[in-house]
């Protein structure tokens, strides 16, 4: 299978770097696609524990898996059973057999170059977690590339990774040297690992974040935005705006003046029932700052300013994974 992890020891020459690289962007909204997987040495038999486990997450949350009592892809998320084609499933349950195959063997090599036995009576594990994260651009579609991990531990200790910009594999005990030596040498894994992480798992994490927000839209009302005002006494206002009927939490609150944004310095918790207190504003503005990240469902913001002179409009707005609301004043 192209791209197939090798043997971890082997014979085999080292080729020349490859000339892939990533390329790196930054922006705001930081999406994650990743995959663990699992092998024990010896099954347990307690429940919930497998000798194989694999599973995905997107934004640190499981949206499929793969165990030995289960041995096909299964999506534990509704938007993954709504989105993920049966044709998707079945390539993906091959992919996660192979490798259930691929574990069984390596464990045992890295088991041996650990000075470890199966007849020593202890449960070894090896795990790998590969995947990438990627940001929101809102001149395209497709989610940007942030950076990519790749990477396997040994009881629960690194045991080696790998470097995208590098593009080298780099042993975390001296006992995985032999596995670095020899992973260096096999251009096509460079090429395959640096193609998936900047690539395909990009283009797989686009995907999923717009099946999980589309459905978080279906079913979620357009929440509410409102700002109002109070004399707080001969030269000043007390600015409040409150946004509420989020379905998640970390909706990001702006005060915009002129299209000048303010920063906002304090949040609070919705349904804490405590006092909101009145801030002091200083002079200074700040630009083209969004801030101001609400733990719950309400987002409330006071703000003191000076009172405003005539033609200046003062704009409270909100953005979120699933709406965009504003409010003027």
């Amino acid at each position: 299978m192209r791209g197939e992890r090798p043997q971890l020891l082997g014979s085999g020459t080292r080729n020349s770097r490859t000339g892939a690289k990533c390329s790196l962007y930054l922006n705001s909204a930081t999406h994650s696609l990743i995959y663990i997987y699992t092998a024990m040495s010896a099954d347990l038999g307690l429940p919930g524990v497998h000798k194989f486990t694999a599973i995905g997450l997107l934004d640190g949350k499981p949206f499929d898996r793969f165990d030995t009592d289960n041995p096909r892809k299964t999506p534990t998320t509704n938007w993954a059973r709504r989105h993920l084609t049966t044709d998707y499933l079945d390539k993906g349950t091959q992919s996660r057999l192979s490798k259930q195959k691929w574990f069984g063997v390596n464990l045992d090599i890295v088991m041996t170059l650990m000075g470890h036995s199966a007849s020593d009576g202890d449960v070894h594990v090896i795990q790998w977690l590969h995947g990438c994260y990627g940001e929101t651009n809102p001149s395209e579609e497709r989610l940007r590339f942030v950076h990519g991990v790749d990477k396997y531990a040994y009881d629960g200790d690194d045991l080696m990774s790998f470097d995208y910009l590098t593009l080298r594999w780099s042993a975390a005990t001296e006992a995985a040297n032999p596995i670095a030596d020899k992973w260096n040498g096999v251009t096509v894994l460079t090429e395959y690992t640096v193609g998936y992480l900047c690539g395909e798992c990009i283009k797989w994490l686009t995907t999923f974040v717009g099946y999980s927000k589309r459905e978080l839209r279906d079913r979620v009302t357009v929440p509410d935005v409102y700002m109002f005002t109070r004399k707080t006494n001969g030269t000043t206002l007390t600015l409040i705006c409150v946004a509420s009927g989020f379905p998640t939490n970390t909706p990001a609150m702006r005060l915009m003046k002129n299209d000048t944004g303010y920063r906002v310095v304090k949040h609070w918790r919705a349904g804490d029932r405590t006092t909101i207190p009145t801030i002091g504003w200083p002079n200074a503005v700040l630009l083209s700052t969004v801030v101001g990240l609400c733990i719950v469902a309400l987002c409330l913001v006071v703000f003191i300013v000076r009172k405003r002179r005539t033609g200046q409009f003062t704009f409270c707005s909100i953005a979120h994974s699933t709406h965009s609301r504003l409010s003027q004043l």
